[in-house]
């Protein structure tokens, strides 16, 4: 049984600074020219990166190659290696290492452009329209659950969320 949605986290496409794209639309006729020869890393098989990475390649019509890696910080560090051209990473990870230079920020994962990272367009406005892959956190209750209570639960739980200081905390840490 639903109780509130708490909180959404989007994703950045980021890719090696030394990669020639940069933008979506140079970025996809990049992958068309050497299809198979650009690869995408993710913290593993079925992860939310994974599976953006997979709609972003049926969606633009390429083909790149998923690199599964078991957690998204060595998939990170893949990336500002060298060693693997892109990923999908969280927005707030992602922001850090778009200041320090060591990733480029190509387009965030929601449909509209995210507060988490300023200036960046959403790959939606970019050309994928449609494009949106949002991580997400809530709370449930057993299905049995009675709505009273869970009703409750969800007032509390909304009043948490009015408060500012708890609001820009959790923005802070990358949710929106």
């Amino acid at each position: 049984a639903p109780i509130a949605l708490v909180a959404t986290v989007p994703f950045v496409l980021v890719v090696h600074p030394a990669l020639a794209a940069k933008s979506l639309a140079e970025l996809i006729a990049l992958a068309k020219a050497n299809p198979g020869k650009l690869n995408y890393a993710s913290s593993g098989i079925g992860t939310p990166p994974h599976l953006a990475g997979e709609l972003f390649k049926s969606m633009a019509g390429i083909d790149v190659v998923h690199v599964p890696f078991r957690e998204a910080n060595a998939a990170l560090n893949a990336v500002v290696g060298g060693s693997v051209e892109m990923m999908f990473s969280i927005a707030s990870t992602a922001a850090a290492q778009m200041s320090g230079g060591t990733v480029r920020g190509i387009g965030v994962t929601s449909l509209t452009a995210s507060p988490l990272v300023p200036g960046l367009p959403s790959i939606a406005q970019s050309g994928l329209a449609g494009f949106t892959v949002i991580g997400w956190n809530g709370f449930v209750a057993p299905k049995a659950t009675s709505p009273v209570v869970t009703g409750k639960l969800n007032a509390a739980l909304q009043r948490g969320l009015d408060d500012p200081e708890l609001r820009q905390r959790l923005a802070a840490a990358g949710y929106e």
